[in-house]
């Protein structure tokens, strides 16, 4: 798995023309990735802890922005707007300081799947504003940076790299079945009429 790691970051550095903060920028606004991503190739290509986490957080907070402005469009999309119409059904009976909470932790929690982009499509779903969502997911994101610099210290540079790519399969499966469950609960709703 080195190998591959290797690859994805000589190839990401090549693409940014030797430019190693403009690749750890790059790399932490790809979804699923992220930051959680980012801090590790920063640090595959030399830069100090910090160094990776500054451009690693200011990649992924930026992110957030057109993010934020494109999912009302997006969300028109039938498929998109069957997922929101299941959410927006369960989150009308949340309490909104429970909505905030659920936003934060999905950008502040450094597990593949959460971050940046998850917290703002839950965000959109749940209502908020743009920039009531924007420092909510900033600061989520900040605590996941943070997070992910403490966890590099602590258990090194490939102990981590190992730990995040399994956690990406587990996503990658739980996303499977969720999508399952999402289309079979259609299915089963068309079947009744």
């Amino acid at each position: 798995m080195s190998g591959l790691i290797s690859w994805i970051t000589d190839t990401v550095l090549w693409m940014c023309f030797g430019i190693k903060e403009l690749a750890v920028m790059l790399v932490s606004m790809v979804p699923i990735i992220e930051l959680k991503g980012g801090i590790p190739v920063g640090l595959r290509l030399g830069l100090s802890q910090w160094e990776s986490f500054l451009w690693a957080f200011l990649g992924s907070s930026l992110v957030c922005i057109p993010l934020l402005l494109l999912l009302p469009l997006l969300f028109k999309i039938p498929f998109l707007k069957r997922v929101e119409n299941v959410f927006r059904e369960k989150a009308d009976k949340i309490s909104p300081k429970w909505k905030v909470l659920g936003v934060f932790l999905f950008a502040a929690v450094p597990l593949p799947g959460t971050g940046v982009w998850t917290s703002s499509i839950v965000a959109f779903v749940l209502g908020f504003k743009f920039w009531q969502a924007l420092l909510i997911i900033i600061t989520g994101n900040l605590i996941s940076g943070l997070a992910i610099v403490g966890l590099t210290a602590i258990l090194g540079q490939a102990a981590l790299d190992t730990i995040l790519f399994a956690l990406l399969i587990a996503f990658v499966l739980l996303l499977a079945v969720f999508l399952f469950k999402v289309f079979k609960q259609k299915d089963a709703k068309n079947d009744v009429r």
